[in-house]
């Protein structure tokens, strides 16, 4: 009983009787033991007999299929050893990007932005965005080296069971890929933690920027150094703004008591991002404590006030909180600039003045004399605009060889006026003490208007006069 060639067949064996099942064969009889089925190769002849087996690989197939699988062992490694290479370079980089991250962000501290000439973050940021930049590249990179030792690996397998030598040729490559893949996850934790850096470092710039940009606080008052013979050294008040931040710290100026002694600040503390204390010896340390305050900054000051009691003063310490608004303190006027009309002996300026106060205001030509001692205006004047004087002096020089009574008055800054340009516009910053003469005396415009620290000067027919704090 036979099989036609090319199908297959099964061998059923049974106790004492077999038969082929297949193509046309009978099935095996019932009841006639446990049947095991052998499966005959296609081509198998009835009698036990077969078509010739196929003939495997020679030696030298073998040797070629070995051969193969060690060179994709040596490219997948290779490619895992340059992926080793990058991720070397790149935790380099990470170092180097992190350096930059901390010095940015010690750059950009709040307190630092407040300086007028702090340095910007932006310079300390770029090795970070130059690492981002070449960590994105090295993560292609790693990430081709990758796809080399896959394929390597993938080829070392077609041949993986030709020999043991092939076998762990490809077990090696596949290890090549695996360290190429843990490459590539490094190079990848770089990428995010150089990524947020860079943008934490952006984000910390754009409020550094915010804050540098932003102008100074205001306190709402106006300032002048005090007397060099004052016990108390600070700069003192001489306008507290009614409503302003200086007014709510409890600041009282000089032209705000009877007796004209304003308040002298000695100190700024700002406890907005951190404490900053500035000691405030004179205005120019003010004005520069100053410059590094924001609006909405909680600031404390210190200062002393004059306590009159029974006609005794004594300086007494205080203290006082404030928040600080947006707007612009008028304690530094703009420069005065004006022609000279008439220029006569001894350094003397003729100019148009004008003396305001809560009388009348009065209007009168006037000298600067920046040789002269003191300032001197007719009496009449003063009183007439609402001044009363605070001692009384005499005089020499006003009639020849005689002396004669003379008053001493504390006028403030802004009641000076001097015509520039068409408008009268403030002279002095500060109080003056002027000398009110009887009659109708020459009036001389002395030193005391300088006494802060303002410069005049001239060139040609025009002069300036300078305020102390321009």
């Amino acid at each position: 009983m036979g099989v036609g060639a090319g199908v297959a067949a099964a061998l059923v064996i049974g106790a004492g009787v077999w038969s082929v099942v297949g193509a046309g064969a009978h099935p095996p009889v019932a009841g006639q033991g446990t049947a095991t089925a052998v499966t005959v190769p296609s081509g198998a002849v009835a009698g036990g007999r077969s078509a010739p087996a196929s003939v495997g690989p020679s030696k030298a197939e073998l040797a070629a299929m070995t051969a193969k699988a060690e060179a994709d062992d040596q490219a997948a490694t290779t490619a895992a050893a340059q992926a080793a290479q990058t991720v070397l370079q790149a935790q380099g980089q990470v170092r180097a990007a992190q350096g930059a991250s901390q010095q940015v962000e010690s750059l950009a501290a709040p307190a630092l932005a407040r300086q007028p000439a702090a340095t910007a973050p932006s310079s300390a940021l770029g090795p970070v965005t130059a690492a981002a930049s070449s960590l994105t590249s090295a993560s292609s990179a790693v990430q081709g080296d990758l796809s080399r030792a896959m394929a390597a690996a993938d080829a070392a397998a077609q041949v993986a069971a030709a020999d043991a030598a092939a076998g762990q040729a490809s077990a090696a490559a596949q290890a090549a890929v695996g360290e190429a893949k843990a490459a590539l996850e490094q190079v990848h934790a770089a990428v995010s933690q150089v990524s947020a850096w860079e943008g934490q470092g952006e984000a910390a710039i754009t409020a550094w920027q915010q804050v540098h940009s932003a102008p100074p606080g205001y306190f709402g008052m106006a300032y002048a150094d005090p007397p060099s013979d004052w016990t108390v050294q600070g700069c003192e008040v001489i306008t507290a703004n009614p409503g302003a931040p200086a007014a709510g710290a409890g600041l009282i100026g000089r032209d705000q008591r009877i007796d004209p002694v304003g308040d002298v600040i000695t100190s700024v503390t700002d406890t907005t991002d951190v404490d900053t204390t500035w000691p405030v010896p004179n205005c120019a340390a003010l004005q520069s404590a100053v410059a590094q305050t924001r609006a909405g900054d909680q600031v404390t000051i210190d200062y002393y006030h004059r306590l009159v009691v029974l006609l005794f003063g004594q300086w007494v310490p205080d203290s006082g909180s404030t928040t600080l608004t947006n707007g612009s303190d008028a304690s530094c006027p703009p420069a005065l600039t004006g022609t000279i009309t008439s220029q006569l002996t001894n350094n003397r300026i003729q100019l148009s003045v004008a003396l305001t106060g809560t009388g009348t205001a009065q209007t009168f030509t006037a000298f600067l004399d920046t040789g002269a001692g003191v300032t001197t205006f007719p009496d009449a004047y003063l009183r007439s605009a609402g001044y009363a004087p605070f001692a009384s002096t005499t005089e020499s020089g006003v009639v020849p060889g005689a002396q004669v009574a003379a008053y001493l008055y504390h006028l403030p800054g802004g009641a000076l006026q001097v015509k520039d340009r068409g408008s009268y516009v403030p002279m002095a910053t500060g109080t003056l003490l002027v000398t009110g003469i009887p009659g109708e005396s020459l009036t001389l415009l002395g030193p005391d208007v300088l006494k802060h620290g303002a410069k005049f000067s001239t060139s040609g027919s025009q002069w300036t006069l300078t305020p102390p704090c321009g």
